[in-house]
């Protein structure tokens, strides 16, 4: 009989130890898992203000590079080339580059209306740029139906525009076309301020306005403005802006206007007649549109820091009146690394 209890005992111990292994092990299970997630929420957190403090870093940098552009252009203020404000520099493994750009080279689109007149020149010209446009960039072409878009966006009446010189592509989209998507939306009726206002118009897209991935040529934000009166400064143009000031104007001449202000600052439109070969009904045409300074300048500058992946952008449009002065700040934004595009 004693040998049956204590086989009875075993018994009992044997579940018991069992039982105190299982519950051991889940017990040990449980507080694995409760410790690897804390890991993972500790790593995530130090992951997390390390992302914060890097993006605190840039945007200050960032924040330097425009306050520095902003005072160079406070000192400089009759400077014809503002590519000469450009500039780069490093600081605690941070890479910072500064890029200034005269927005009176570009083609300002909300002259192509005015009282809700058409601007004929103007709006010539901008269709001109449309055909340069897409010479260079096949695989995201314009349409001349922009134009009309453009006027439809700015114009304050709700019938859509027709631009009964161009043959196709020439109706404009109003206030019925825009509430028809969704979500929907109304035009501005009012001339344009915002540079990001621009892809709500139809026929404007990202890939227009900003370019596309590893895009060389011109994208339509380094051909079109929203600032100034209208008139395109010869100093300042790019090319394309160049060949679009006249459906006769060839590269030859646009080429000889670039290498003239190379050399020195284009003082006189005189200049590009004596130098550059322009015809004279060319001249007449385009003469009212072209400056070579204004009394009121824009330059958009842009600003971007740089640490490894990391990167901040911020992008200021500036005014000033070289008579009255001081500079304003039309327009800013500040851009992460989590957007892709300005």
């Amino acid at each position: 009989m004693g040998s049956k209890m204590k086989q009875k005992y075993h018994h009992i111990a044997y579940h018991k130890n069992g039982f105190v292994l299982i519950t051991t092990l889940i017990a040990i299970a449980f507080l694995t898992t409760i410790l690897v997630t804390y890991n993972l929420n500790v790593q995530k957190a130090v992951n997390t203000q390390s992302s914060e403090y890097t993006q605190a870093q840039l945007l200050h940098a960032a924040q330097g590079a425009i306050d520095v552009a902003f005072a160079k252009l406070s000192r400089d203020k009759l400077k014809a080339d503002p590519t000469v404000l450009n500039f780069e520099s490093s600081i605690n493994n941070i890479n910072i580059k500064c890029k200034v750009i005269d927005e009176t080279g570009k083609i300002n689109i909300n002259t192509l209306t005015r009282n809700n007149t058409l601007n004929r020149l103007n709006t010539d010209q901008f269709l001109n740029l449309i055909d340069q446009y897409n010479l260079t960039n096949q695989k995201s072409q314009l349409t001349y139906a922009l134009a009309a878009n453009l006027i439809d966006w700015i114009d304050t009446d709700n019938q859509p525009t027709i631009l009964s010189f161009v043959t196709n592509n020439n109706t404009g989209a109003e206030k019925e076309w825009y509430e028809a998507l969704t979500p929907s939306y109304a035009p501005n009726n009012h001339d344009i301020t915002n540079p990001q206002t621009l892809l709500h118009v139809k026929g404007i897209t990202k890939d227009t306005y900003y370019g596309q991935t590893n895009q060389e040529s011109p994208c339509l934000k380094d051909l079109i403005t929203l600032y100034g009166n209208g008139k395109i400064n010869v100093n300042t143009a790019p090319k394309m802006v160049l060949l679009s000031l006249h459906h006769e104007m060839t590269p030859e001449i646009a080429d000889t206007i670039i290498e003239l202000r190379q050399h020195a600052p284009i003082t006189s439109i005189m200049t590009i007649i004596n130098n550059a070969g322009i015809p004279k009904e060319i001249y007449q045409s385009i003469s009212e549109s072209i400056t070579t300074k204004s009394t009121n300048q824009y330059y958009q500058i842009i600003a971007s820091a740089q640490s490894n992946n990391d990167i901040y952008t911020i992008i200021s449009i500036v005014h000033f009146n070289q008579l009255t002065g001081p500079i304003k700040t039309l327009y800013y934004r500040e851009i992460n690394s989590s957007e892709k595009t300005l």
